[in-house]
């Protein structure tokens, strides 16, 4: 009798199935949020968890080892669910910035009004808070002619944020030697002597941060251990810890949520709120044990959470028991659908569907015997592009916020990856994300494409766009009432003007097809975008062809893409007035090939006044310093940074204005000047922030007014370097 071995089909599952029966798996709801009873639950929901995550398995085909890591993992104990009945509420419109201040100075660039975001400049109207050098620095900025330091706070640690409320100064520092942050809250009632009056420190990472009200939302990743054991198999598990004021807060495992959903990269996400203006009041804590979460946003009443979706291992490989019943005909597909629906352990399961369908097929002609076998494994490679396809799913946790309380309320998931914070929106009672898919034809390089998805009040999936520019991906998007901007890239420039007016149909009412790219959108006003990205051109010698393999063959890119080479920093306004016919109204190319600006990484470096026709960004750039010819040698590059400021108008479009330099403070061989990170205003004075130095200058004509050069912390390595007089 022919005996026919499909290890490599079945046994590889078997081997994962194995492992799953640990983790004693109920019937998974996705909506369902769970509490740990205590310790001993918590340990085992880890250590099967973490069993099964050592397995790894490849059902493409492509592979054949066994021991690789899995991207999933299953199994929890159901207990209650979460309230999701709560509708969202309206999102007002962006505004610009200081639209509410009763002096005209500038503040920072947030996305949503009444939400601030930690930053390392803030403005007051008379006093600027500086985050450099290893210190805070408090400086007197306006008038200008009095201007000056009026203390700096050494902080425990590396000022990364601050955020200002009334006469509190939190700032968010990473911690010197070891993973892990420090919030401290100042009392600035007095600038000149600021008072130490909270502190919380925590180990993990630290995601994000956002201030409402009074009201400090801090998002932390700590680690998830197991430790003790004979075996280091792990007798407990850590639990998160927050340090506040000197004492140790340990978060018991009854405090600690879970989702009936497979992850198998755990850790702890803890969300902190404190008040900052009450340093009476203890910080609030919730606690998730989730996978890994990547961007955050947050309204004024909600906060969201996003993070990579992992496949449910269990329901995907009963799904493949089920398949292979299907192929067998009579007794022997009985035998495998008894097998299915059994209480029997997933291994041993896994293991007798094998030697049922082993005697099949040695029952079978040769001819017969090799369709089937080319069933089983068109039936695996189903099942590998079907995890895929989970895996590239984005998982939402939506949170109410309000005045300091934190209320999980539901889960939702969308297809494809969000870019950063600006691919989520909320508005009118409905959540709108922007999202790059990928999926695979012929061969092993994912094809992208874009989506646009409309979510409930319960994150329903109730309207969606998808398929946009495929073989493109998503550069930028800029939510604005009821409209959406997406900018997507390959060789052109789409920007996409898409209406959601109707949330459950939304439509591309134009495009604009452009050379470059917009990393950045930024509201000009309700018809007017201005767009910060690269210009890119066309490479003109030729090129060879893009091959793709997989298959088995060789073959050329289905649709390979132009050579291009990026020019530099682009400043493009579009008009939108016609959305069915978006126009580049105006734009402003920095010459410098390879030149770079913050601003496509980082929004808060970005400076608008729609009232003074004032933009700025930091440029940077490589340029030829002669130095070396008198010794003979070739000339050589160094860096240059500082700050292009431009008017700018829907009638004179985009012009510079000036440059900004602030000479180098520190020596170095490869910086020529001092990388400006930050610019403001208050009044007639333009105010530019580097690491060493913060300098005053006329808004008319940019002239120098005074420098402040600002001290760093010597007493920290970090920080030891020679100054240049």
């Amino acid at each position: 009798m022919r005996r026919y071995c499909f290890f490599p089909v079945v046994f590889v599952i078997a081997a994962i199935i194995a492992a799953v029966q640990l983790a004693n798996p109920a019937p998974s709801d996705a909506e369902q949020l769970n509490i740990f009873t205590g310790m001993q639950q918590l340990v085992e929901y880890i250590k099967s968890n973490k069993e099964m995550a050592q397995y790894r398995y490849n059902l493409g085909g492509l592979k054949s080892e066994m021991a690789v890591q899995m991207d999933a993992a299953s199994g929890s104990i159901r207990t209650t669910a979460a309230d999701n009945a709560e509708s969202l509420p309206a999102l007002k419109a962006p505004v610009e910035q200081n639209a509410k201040s009763a002096d005209s100075f500038s503040s920072t660039n947030i996305q949503v009004e009444g939400v601030d975001e930690g930053d390392i400049l803030k403005s007051d109207g008379k006093h600027l808070y500086v985050a450099s050098g290893g210190l805070v620095h408090i400086i007197d900025a306006y008038p200008a002619g009095s201007s000056k330091i009026l203390s700096s706070i050494k902080c425990d640690g590396y000022p990364q944020e601050i955020y200002l409320k009334g006469d509190r100064l939190l700032v968010l520092s990473r911690r010197a030697m070891k993973e892990g942050m420090i919030a401290a809250v100042y009392d600035i009632t007095d600038r000149s002597k600021p008072t130490s009056v909270r502190s919380l420190a925590w180990e993990g990472s630290y995601v994000s941060s956002r201030l409402i009200g009074n009201h400090a939302y801090l998002v932390i990743n700590m680690p998830v251990n197991l430790v003790g054991g004979m075996q280091g198999d792990g007798e407990t598990v850590t639990l998160p810890k927050i340090t506040e004021n000197g004492k140790d807060r340990v978060i018991p495992p009854d405090q600690i949520y879970y989702f009936d959903y497979p992850d198998y990269n755990y850790r702890y996400t803890v969300i902190v709120s404190v008040d900052i203006l009450d340093e009476g009041k203890e910080s609030l804590c919730r606690t998730f044990l989730t996978g890994r979460s990547q961007n955050i946003y947050s309204s004024e009443e909600n906060l969201y959470l996003t993070g990579p979706k992992s496949p449910d291992t269990v329901q995907f490989t009963n799904r493949f028991i089920n398949d292979l019943a299907s192929l067998a005909g009579g007794e022997t597909s009985v035998k495998i659908k008894g097998l299915a629906a059994s209480n029997t352990p997933p291994g041993q399961k896994l293991a007798e569907v094998e030697s049922i369908l082993e005697a099949y097929l040695g029952g079978l002609g040769d001819s017969e015997a090799a369709v089937l076998e080319e069933r089983i494994y068109s039936l695996r490679e189903k099942m590998s592009r079907d995890m895929e396809r989970e895996r590239n799913k984005t998982v939402i946790h939506r949170l109410a916020v309000k005045d300091g309380d934190i209320d999980y309320r539901c889960r939702g998931e969308v297809n494809g990856r969000l870019l950063n914070q600006f691919s989520m929106d909320e508005y009118g009672g409905y959540f709108r994300v922007a999202t790059t898919s990928e999926g695979r034809i012929f061969f092993d390089s994912p094809v992208s494409r874009n989506n646009i998805y409309v979510l409930d009040g319960d994150l329903n999936v109730v309207g969606r766009l998808e398929g946009l520019a495929p073989r493109e991906r998503i550069y930028s998007a800029r939510f604005m009432g009821s409209r959406v901007y997406l900018v997507t890239f390959r060789n052109i420039d789409p920007l996409f003007v898409i209406d959601l007016k109707n949330p459950k149909e939304p439509k591309v009412l134009g495009e604009l097809k452009i050379p470059g790219y917009s990393d950045y959108l930024h509201p000009y006003d309700e018809n007017h975008l201005i767009g910060v990205g690269k210009e890119v051109a066309p490479i003109n010698e030729p090129q060879p062809v893009p091959m793709r393999e997989g298959m088995g063959v060789t073959a050329p890119d289905i649709m390979p893409s132009l050579p291009l080479r990026q020019q530099g920093v682009k400043i493009a306004l579009f008009d939108v007035t016609n959305p069915a016919r978006p126009v580049e109204l105006a734009k402003y190319q920095v010459e410098q090939q390879g030149s770079d600006s913050e601003v496509s990484r980082d929004h808060k470096a970005f400076l608008f006044s729609r009232d003074k026709n004032l933009m700025a960004l930091p440029v940077s750039y490589s340029r030829t310093f002669p130095s070396g010819l008198e010794r003979g040698l070739m000339p050589y590059y160094r860096n240059w940074q500082g700050m292009y400021v431009f008017n700018i108008s829907t009638a004179e479009g985009i012009s510079l204005k000036g440059k900004i330099e602030h000479n180098a403070t520190y020596k170095s061989d490869y910086e020529a000047t001092e990388a400006i990170r930050r610019s403001a205003y208050i009044n007639e004075i333009f105010y530019t922030v580097s690491e060493g130095a913060v300098k005053l200058s006329s808004m008319a004509d940019l002239k120098e007014i005074k420098t402040i050069k600002l001290p760093r912390d010597t007493d920290d390595q970090m920080y030891r370097v020679e100054m240049i007089d």
